[in-house]
């Protein structure tokens, strides 16, 4: 299997393990690339997605460094785009706005000239509050943005009217718990189940927004009128 395969490939392995919850199985696909392209700016990348999604936001941040220096090697172009779009996300949600523009900036520049807009779309609900925000601040990448907001407005509104019907009446309770500061135990002592069953109830959540975390499962849901 060439590198460029590989690098496609495996972010988006990494990405619905960790949206069913599966960190194992993230870590195992992860593990193949550290040993198929070692020392790679892909593998790397794994490497911090994986620590993005189990909390980990500075220490993802630390990981992407010598990605976002171009310390490491990548295999395809699309891997230093993903770098920075994966780091203007953590940068936000740490509150540093100055830092997420920046990389997004950078994201933009490399992105625009090949119309690249998987890593945007792969990282949706950590990006799209953060371009609404700063819309009229990218000069020649404008266009490139407005078309990805409105693209995805329009998915949006296809896909409004089926997702009250993909949630249990279970994982819309558990989900109304989500922005709230309960643990899981708690969260199941509240609804009456098991711990277990909130953590089925989560991955399935996550699955069905197409998210793989708590705060990225509460911004989708509230974009959506969910909650």
């Amino acid at each position: 299997v060439s590198p460029a395969l590989i690098s496609f490939a495996t972010p988006q392995e990494v990405r619905l393990a960790l949206a069913v919850g599966h960190v194992d199985w993230a870590a195992e696909a992860a593990a193949r690339v550290r040993d198929q392209m070692p020392g790679s700016a892909e593998y790397t990348i794994l490497n911090a997605q994986i620590l993005a999604a189990t909390g980990g936001a500075r220490d993802a941040l630390a990981e992407l460094g010598q990605v976002l220096d171009r310390v490491l090697p990548a295999h395809v172009p699309t891997t230093v785009v993903y770098a920075q779009v994966l780091a203007a996300g953590l940068e936000s949600s740490l509150g540093s706005d100055i830092r997420a523009f920046d990389a997004l900036r950078k994201a933009l520049e490399w992105a625009v000239p090949n119309n690249f807009r998987r890593p945007f779309i792969d990282l949706w609900p950590d990006l799209e509050p953060l371009l609404s925000r700063n819309r009229s601040r990218f000069g020649p990448a404008e266009d490139f943005v407005a078309a990805l907001l409105a693209d995805h407005a329009e998915q949006e509104d296809r896909a409004t009217g089926v997702i009250d019907t993909l949630l249990s009446a279970r994982e819309v309770d558990v989900l109304h718990d989500l922005p709230s500061r309960l643990t899981i135990p708690e969260i199941a002592e509240a609804e009456g189940v098991s711990e277990n069953t909130v953590k089925t109830h989560l991955r399935s959540i996550y699955q069905k927004l197409g998210v793989n975390s708590r705060s990225a499962a509460v911004r989708a849901a509230r974009e959506r009128g969910l909650i």
